[in-house]
């Protein structure tokens, strides 16, 4: 290895120059340490605070996307605890639900379920028939139908799924998709 032209082992660069340099920054850095500081002082401006107007915001309740009044058509699966022996039982239905007024975000109308099958030995079911009634906000809506109970769900323009929140009876419902 060359240093300023002249021939210098490898070893010796890492062990003595490397510390060389080192040395002579900490002493080049106590001598800027040993300069006289000089305290500034700092006047503050006579600045009055500037008042800031509140503004009252208005609340306001998004409207609807679209309109939901029409037919809605979609499967739907409940599974239960059959009470005679404690086995579980599933119930599929084809549902229609038929929103028949909007006004605002306010809807209403009813459903109709009609039992397609069920497994295990579960008693085929009537026509269940519930009025509907609910409230939509954006492209979310909570609805009520009847004897199943309350529903939170989403939608489009020809599209809606609902969770059921709490149907009667334990029982469990899957997501319910709808097609217009």
């Amino acid at each position: 290895m060359q240093f300023f032209g002249i021939n210098i082992p490898q070893i010796v660069f890492p062990v003595i120059v490397f510390p060389t340099i080192a040395f002579g920054g900490f002493l080049g850095f106590q001598q800027a340490g040993q300069q006289a500081f000089v305290p500034q002082t700092i006047v503050q401006s006579q600045i009055q605070p500037r008042q800031i107007e509140q503004r009252q915001i208005q609340q306001q309740t998004l409207s609807p996307v679209s309109n939901l009044v029409g037919d809605w058509n979609g499967a739907i699966r409940i599974t239960n605890v059959r009470y005679q022996d404690n086995d579980t039982c599933e119930h599929d239905y084809q549902m229609a639900l038929h929103i028949t007024n909007q006004n605002g975000n306010d809807i209403a109308g009813n459903s109709v379920a009609t039992w397609q099958s069920g497994t295990r030995g579960c008693a085929p079911s009537p026509t269940i028939n519930n009025a509907v009634h609910g409230t939509i906000s954006g492209s979310s809506l909570q609805i009520n139908i009847g004897s199943w109970g309350d529903f939170a769900g989403s939608f489009t323009s020809n599209t809606m799924t609902l969770n059921s929140i709490n149907y009667p009876g334990g029982a469990q419902i899957q997501p319910i998709n709808l097609l217009r």
